[in-house]
């Protein structure tokens, strides 16, 4: 039993910021100066330190410090003109491969492997990388603690999920079991080397079994600021967590983040994943996400309440 306990103890840890005075200090310089606390592997001059990931500061794409000595030397030396280039800030390659089995993105091939799904029955996504020459990419850069992330949604905009795959063999894989056929489209999100990657697969799930979405939220509720129609450019969006109707604190992090939101367009043609990195213990999250293609959209927000993983939903229009 004592095993167990410790075992737990260490993978809580390894999710989570430590919580010391040191350690806390430097969190809230971080951010502070407008600048990302995150767990990833460190960087210096856009070199990669080490494989080891660390809880630290992000100032820019090319640095990321576990130290917050190292850190100071940098504030000390480095104007803060720096752009982000992580997940959702500054440049990344984008491409899509739509119904086909492979696309290319930069030096880099996307395989989308085991495209046969049937509604209830329990499958994988499977992906396959390799470079440019030809060899098979085994290792990416750790963002939001995970090496790859995957966001799938119905082309109603329904049936939503942000999955995690890691490495079997030589390819990025995970388990899904779709309740409802359709025709979907998932994203696939990494980074290799700090440059950041977009593409995105259409696919069909066959069957007939249909369940109805999940309510993943358990007894909390979540309200919106988002008003029915939303301007374009980077409006600021906020979420309030109730628990029987008084807030309810945010003390842990999903992802590195205290909030991640996810918002696609009805066209698919518009994917924006932002994150609230304030970690402020409030029951608020909030996001300013730049919106720019017209029509019909869908907001996820994500979180973690009392130890477990929560999804609120909320369509909106931005405005022509």
């Amino acid at each position: 039993m004592r095993t167990w306990i410790v075992l737990i103890l260490l993978l809580l840890s390894a999710c989570t910021t430590p919580n010391t005075p040191e350690v806390k200090h430097f969190e809230n310089l971080c951010v502070s100066n407008d600048h990302m606390w995150m767990r990833m592997t460190p960087l210096d001059d856009g070199k990669k330190m080490s494989d080891q990931a660390c809880w630290g500061c992000m100032p820019d794409g090319d640095y990321h410090f576990c130290s917050e000595q190292e850190y100071q030397t940098y504030l000390g030396t480095h104007d803060d003109d720096h752009t982000m280039k992580g997940m959702n800030h500054g440049e990344m390659i984008v491409s899509h491969g739509g119904s086909d089995g492979s696309v290319q993105a930069g030096p880099y091939r996307i395989d989308y492997l085991d495209r046969t799904f049937v509604s209830g029955e329990p499958s994988h996504l499977s992906f396959l990388l390799t470079d440019s020459k030809g060899e098979k990419v085994t290792s990416l850069d750790i963002e939001h603690e995970k090496p790859m992330h995957l966001v799938l949604v119905r082309a109603d905009l329904q049936y939503f999920d942000h999955l995690h795959p890691s490495l079997e063999g030589a390819q990025w894989e995970t388990p899904v079991t779709f309740l409802a056929p359709g025709n979907y489209r998932v994203w696939v999100d990494f980074t290799k080397d700090m440059q950041h990657y977009l593409v995105d697969f259409d696919f069909i799930v066959g069957g007939t079994e249909s369940q109805p979405e999940p309510h993943r939220l358990g007894e909390f509720s979540v309200n919106s600021n988002i008003p029915q129609e939303v301007p374009s450019g980077m409006p600021s969006f906020e979420f309030t967590v109730m628990k029987n109707g008084i807030e309810m604190p945010i003390t842990e992090t999903f992802l590195g983040a205290n909030a991640h939101l996810i918002l696609i367009d009805a066209t698919r043609t518009e994917f924006v994943h932002d994150h609230d990195m304030t970690l402020d213990g409030d029951g608020v999250l909030s996001f300013t996400p730049i919106l720019s293609h017209p029509g019909l959209h869908r907001a996820w927000v994500q979180f973690i309440a009392d130890g477990k993983d929560r999804i609120a939903t909320f369509p909106f229009t931005v405005k022509k």
